[in-house]
């Protein structure tokens, strides 16, 4: 309940011009899902407010081959050239 309420808050206090909000609305016009490019800092927060707004996370990509493999939050870190075979 907290989490909403202060992700309320800031969606007051920043308006729809919020980039995150901007990016959800996005997401919901042009797709159902989700693949983040960036298993950092970021990239695992975007993920957590996206999968608390219900849109689907497919998994991170990122350029770190030592990362491949392996998992954030459950979701699979990928090389981003598998989007060549997509």
């Amino acid at each position: 309940m907290f989490l909403q309420e202060l992700v309320h808050c800031e969606m007051e206090r920043y308006g729809r011009t919020d980039i995150m909000v901007q990016m959800i609305d996005w997401i919901d016009k042009n797709y159902g899902s989700v693949v983040i490019f960036g298993a950092g800092c970021a990239g695992k927060q975007i993920a957590s407010v996206l999968r608390f707004m219900n849109k689907k996370v497919i998994c991170f990509l990122d350029n770190n081959r030592n990362l491949y493999g392996s998992k954030i939050e459950g979701l699979r870190i990928c090389n981003p050239e598998i989007l060549l075979y997509a």
